[in-house]
């Protein structure tokens, strides 16, 4: 069972993973898009989030524990990188020309707020980048794992 998780957990994170590198292009994708995408991206970062919850939970009670500077690090980061998310998408849903307008929500055409949304944009790429820096060793094993499971299956 603990193969089949991992294997979706994989392909989850590779999907998030896509879903963000396009939301992150909106002048190839355009307005409309950029904002369909990232409302999705919205929803997968809270489905990733309760996928992970069991290394919240666990990452949590460990932070006390001594020689635990890795799960510090990680878990630091993994916050830092929740509050700029959760940012980015308040503030790009605040702006919203599109998803919201559709509903017939009200959006606010302010420059402050489009400063926050880019400069949270711009931190998230960062963020992201080590977020799967600090998660490599894992995403490697999984992805061994996955193609030796492959192997002996066509074998």
């Amino acid at each position: 069972m603990r193969a089949k998780r991992v294997s979706f957990l994989l392909g989850f994170d590779a999907s998030l993973l896509a879903l963000f590198l396009l939301t992150m292009a909106p002048r190839l994708t355009g307005l409309a898009i950029h904002e369909i995408l990232g409302t999705a991206f919205a929803l997968f970062f809270v489905v990733h989030l309760l996928l992970s919850w069991n290394w919240i939970k666990s990452a949590t009670y460990r932070l006390r524990s001594a020689g635990a500077w890795r799960t510090r690090i990680n878990y630091s980061l993994n916050s830092l990188l929740f509050a700029i998310t959760a940012v980015a998408i308040a503030a790009g849903l605040v702006i919203s020309q599109v998803v919201l307008p559709a509903f017939h929500v009200p959006s606010v055409d302010d420059r402050a707020w489009h400063f926050l949304h880019n400069r949270m944009a711009s931190f998230l790429r960062l963020g992201v980048g080590l977020h799967i820096a600090m998660n490599w060793q894992w995403i490697v094993a999984a992805v061994r794992r996955q193609a030796a499971s492959l192997r002996r299956r066509r074998a």
